[in-house]
C-alpha cells in the first residue's frame, strides 16, 4: 500500500502539471484572440493560485504562465515518504491527496465549460448572419459532382447534389460568411449541406493537416451529432471536427420543412500536444500498428470510432476523471494524424491515382535481382508492414515474399527458355542468392528441377 501511495501522489503531480498547461494555453489563447488584456490575464493566473494554495501552495506566478513550485511538491512528497512506516493509510483516507485532485478535476471541467459558453454565445451570432444572406433553397437545375471525403474513415466516394443557394447565390466554396462568422466571433465556422452520407462541409474556416481548409470533408450519418440535427434540435458539446476535438454548436437549416443543413462554430479543445513529444520508436511503431486496426475493415464500427461516438457529448459531464477522457481523446488525434500523414506522403511521393500495392509491384518488378525487405518495400508505398502483408493476401491471396519469389521463379522460366545461361547464373539473375533454395522452390512450383525442365526443352 505504501508503495501504491507514493504512486499516486506522483500520478497527481504530473496531472496537476497537465492542468497547469491546460489552464495556461486557455488563458493564452483568450489573449492571443484579444478578449483578455495581459494585466487581465495575469491576475487570473494570480487569482487560481490563491484559490488552491489554500488546499496546497504549489502554485507560482510568472508573468502570463504558472509553474510548479518544486520545493512545495517536494513537500508533499516527504510527508509521503513517513508514510511509509503507517502501511494501514490507505490512499482514499488521505483527505489532502484527495482534495488536491477534485481540486484539479474541477479546473479542468470550469476551462471546458468557459470554452463551451463562449461558442454557445457565438452560435447566436452566426445564425444572425445567416439568416441575413437571403432565402435559402436548393437548386434543382444547378448541380455538381465532387468527390467528398468521411471525416472518421476517410473514404472517398463521388457524388452529385444541388446546390445551395442564399438569396439566389451559391454557398458553395463562398467563404465570406464563415469567414466574416470568425472575425467577430472568434470561433471557427461550417456551412453544412445534407448528402446521403451525412452533412458536407459546403463553405469552412476548419483546416485539414496540410492547413487547407476541409472543404467537401462529411460527417457520417452515425454522428451523435447527426442524430441530433436530424431531430431539427441543437446541438451543444464536445464533438471530434476533421482532425481534433472541439467545442462545438450545430444549428439546423431546414428547408422546405426538412433539415437540409447546418451552421456550425467551434473551438478547439486544449488536448496536449502528445505527437509533439513521442520519440520513442516502439510506441510509434505501436500507433501505427493501430493506425492498421482501425481502418483495416471500414464497414466496422472500430474501437477508435467507438471512442469517437462516445466522447462526443452534450455539455453535461459524462466521464468523472478528465484525464482520462483527455488520454483518451488525445489517442484519437494522434491515430488520425498519423493516417493523414500517411496519405500526404503517399500522395506526394506516388504517381497520380497509384494505390501503394500498384507502387510496391512495380518496384518489385524492377528490383528482383536485388535483396528486398519487408520494411523496404513497406517504405516505398508508404504503408506499414501489417498494410502491406494485408494487401497482398486480398489481391493474390500471397505473401509480399511469396508474391517476389512467384515474380522470379517465373522470369527464370523465361530466361531458360530464351537464353542458354546455367542455373546458377539465372538464379542470381533473377535475385536468388542460394542455387539451392532456387532450385527447390522451382521444384515446388514446376514439379521438377531446373535441369529436369531444361532437357525436357531441349528434346521439344
Amino acid at each position: 500500500m505504501p508503495k501504491s501511495i507514493k504512486k499516486y501522489i506522483q500520478q497527481t503531480s504530473n496531472a496537476f502539471e497537465l492542468v497547469l498547461q491546460q489552464y495556461e494555453a486557455l488563458i493564452q489563447e483568450q489573449v492571443a484572440l484579444g478578449n483578455l488584456s495581459e494585466a487581465a490575464a495575469i491576475a487570473k493566473l494570480t487569482a487560481l493560485k490563491a484559490q488552491l494554495s489554500a488546499e496546497i501552495p504549489v502554485l507560482e506566478p510568472h508573468s502570463t504562465h504558472l509553474t510548479v513550485n518544486e520545493a512545495a511538491k517536494q513537500k508533499v512528497l516527504n510527508e509521503l515518504d513517513a508514510l511509509i512506516w503507517h502501511p494501514h493509510y490507505a490512499v482514499n483516507e488521505n483527505d489532502v491527496l484527495d482534495e488536491l485532485v477534485l481540486s484539479l478535476s474541477n479546473h479542468i471541467h470550469c476551462g471546458a465549460a468557459q470554452l463551451q459558453t463562449q461558442v454557445n454565445e457565438a452560435l447566436g451570432k452566426a445564425v444572425e448572419l445567416f439568416q441575413k444572406t437571403g432565402e435559402i433553397t436548393l437548386s434543382q437545375d444547378r448541380k455538381v459532382k465532387i468527390e467528398v471525403v468521411n471525416q472518421v474513415s476517410n473514404e472517398r466516394c463521388k457524388i452529385v447534389l444541388p446546390l445551395m443557394l442564399a438569396g439566389g447565390q451559391s454557398m458553395h466554396y463562398n467563404y465570406n460568411l464563415v469567414d466574416r462568422i470568425l472575425a467577430e466571433t472568434k470561433c471557427h465556422a461550417t456551412i453544412f449541406q445534407r448528402i446521403p452520407q451525412g452533412f458536407l462541409r459546403i463553405a469552412t474556416n476548419v483546416t485539414t493537416a496540410e492547413n487547407k481548409r476541409a472543404i467537401n470533408t462529411f460527417i457520417p450519418n452515425d454522428s451523435p451529432v447527426v442524430n441530433t440535427i436530424l431531430k431539427g434540435d441543437v446541438y451543444k458539446g464536445s464533438a471530434f471536427v476533421v482532425n481534433n476535438w472541439y467545442a462545438t454548436a450545430y444549428h439546423p437549416i431546414c428547408i422546405d420543412g426538412r433539415v437540409e443543413g447546418i451552421v456550425y462554430v467551434g473551438l478547439r479543445e486544449y488536448l496536449p500536444h502528445l505527437n509533439q513529444r513521442i520519440s520513442n520508436v516502439k510506441l510509434l511503431q505501436l500507433l501505427e500498428n493501430l493506425v492498421d486496426v482501425y481502418f483495416a475493415d471500414s464497414h466496422g464500427s472500430s474501437a477508435i470510432e467507438q471512442l469517437m461516438a462516445f466522447f462526443t457529448h452534450t455539455q453535461q459531464s459524462i466521464v468523472n476523471n478528465p484525464f482520462i477522457e483527455l488520454g483518451l481523446k488525445e489517442l484519437t488525434v494522434l491515430l488520425k494524424q498519423i493516417k493523414e500523414k500517411r496519405d500526404i506522403q503517399v500522395a506526394h511521393h506516388a504517381p497520380q491515382h497509384a494505390q501503394p500495392l500498384t507502387i510496391v509491384t512495380d518496384y518489385i518488378q524492377s528490383h528482383l535481382h536485388e535483396n528486398m525487405t519487408i520494411e523496404t518495400l513497406a517504405q516505398v508505398a508508404h504503408i506499414s508492414k501489417i498494410s502491406l502483408y494485408r494487401y497482398f493476401k486480398e489481391a493474390y491471396a500471397l505473401s509480399p515474399i511469396d508474391f517476389i519469389n512467384h515474380e522470379r521463379l517465373t522470369r527464370a522460366l523465361k530466361l531458360m527458355d530464351s537464353t542458354k545461361k546455367n542455373m546458377q547464373v539465372i538464379g542470381q539473375e533473377v535475385g536468388f542468392e542460394s542455387t539451392s533454395y532456387f532450385i527447390k522452390l522451382f521444384q515446388q512450383r514446376f514439379g521438377m528441377t531446373p535441369k529436369q525442365y531444361s532437357k525436357q526443352m531441349t528434346h521439344r
